[in-house]
């Protein structure tokens, strides 16, 4: 589970780009600077609004921005971060000024439709092949659990989102019931790809309801994990051991990667070759299935999931209280999600995919034990 603090390891510190929306607030502030111009300029020609000048030649008519436009660049502007409280001094036309509880209560309008848009979007044409489910905590109490897929095409989409007390299995299969509600399911013949973190409960709750789901473990969290159990001597060399382990290619190389790993902790501490074996099968899904090593920088880790977790938190560092007892947690996720997503690229590796889809469908394999039922 990801904590709403820095503490994320340095591999994982890549932000999702954002620039297409802050180039539209941006762009936005431009109009909004020329339209000062063009008033003043006005007010010179015409005399000041409500006393216009006899003795000019000119007058004013119509209105230099509609509501709907104005609507638009407040939710471009708090997407972007601008509190409710300076989005006011944005507005320089003349419709009548807005209140900070008018602009509060618009913001909630619609917030709650991005809440809709997100939540309850028809999900039969995202014909996933891969899924990774993570956990953000907002404050003590309150944690998200999210679902992140991956199509065919390698295109990125937040899929849905559950809020609860805790990163549990139960609140976990509510969101993934949700997501089948709503049309996504996995080609006939095909296994899932997931993408996990080591959570118990998301791997139970994903397995309940696609027992064929083939699980990946994170080698970040796994090689972080281990660093716990290690002096910090010794992480250099962890390190040099996972990066063989993410560029093996095919089986025979992964588990040579892994085997090379274990040795090195068998002198050092128990709990930490402990902990290896517990997870060492799920580490080599990828490699398993023999496919090319490009997808290793995309699917080898939750980095694709946690890079929508850092720009996130840009925009909900602001707030100061959560409030469990309404939708705020809601709305507020529902936009941030929004504004991650309209910076998303495909994953790299994703020409890749097509030998991925070939191998996850249903067929004997010498290397993974799970098969069909």
């Amino acid at each position: 589970m990801s904590k709403l603090t820095d503490s994320a390891a340095s591999g994982q510190d890549q932000f999702l780009d954002s620039s297409q929306s802050l180039r539209a607030y941006l762009h936005a502030s431009v109009q909004q600077a020329l339209r000062s111009v063009i008033d003043q300029e006005i007010s010179a020609l015409c005399g000041e609004r409500h006393k216009p000048d006899g003795d000019s030649a000119y007058y004013r008519a119509g209105s230099a921005q509609s509501q709907d436009a104005w609507e638009e660049s407040m939710m471009r502007a708090t997407l972007c971060g601008v509190s409710t409280r300076s989005i006011a001094s944005l507005r320089q036309t003349e419709v009548a000024k807005e209140s900070r509880s008018s602009i509060s209560r618009l913001w909630q309008e619609k917030s709650a439709a991005l809440v809709e848009e997100l939540q309850d979007c028809d999900l039969s044409d995202f014909n996933v092949v891969i899924m990774m489910l993570d956990a953000v905590a907002l404050t003590d109490g309150l944690v998200a659990t999210v679902a992140l897929g991956i199509n065919e095409e390698g295109q990125k989409r937040v899929l849905g989102f559950r809020v609860g007390h805790s990163e549990n299995q139960q609140v976990c299969e509510d969101l993934l019931g949700s997501l089948s509600r709503r049309g996504l399911k996995v080609a006939n013949g095909r296994r899932l790809l997931a993408v996990l973190d080591g959570s118990k409960a998301l791997k139970n709750a994903l397995l309940s309801r696609h027992p064929n789901t083939l699980i990946q473990r994170c080698l970040v969290h796994k090689e972080r994990n281990l660093q716990g159990y290690l002096s910090k001597r010794h992480w250099g060399e962890l390190a040099r051991l996972f990066a063989r382990l993410r560029k093996s290619q095919g089986a025979q190389s992964g588990k040579e990667a892994a085997d090379a790993i274990e040795l090195f902790l068998a002198d050092k501490n128990d709990q930490a070759r402990s902990s290896l074996e517990e997870a060492s099968s799920e580490l080599l899904t990828l490699a398993k299935l023999e496919v090319s090593n490009e997808l290793s920088v995309s699917l080898l880790s939750t980095n694709c999931i946690e890079n929508v977790f850092k720009n996130l938190r840009r925009h909900i560092g602001r707030v100061s209280r959560w409030r469990e007892h309404t939708d705020q947690a809601d709305r507020w996720l529902a936009s941030g999600f929004i504004l991650a997503s309209q910076g998303f690229h495909r994953i790299k590796g994703h020409k890749k995919l097509p030998q991925l889809i070939e191998a996850l469908e249903l067929k004997v394999s010498p290397n993974l034990k799970r098969e069909a039922a």
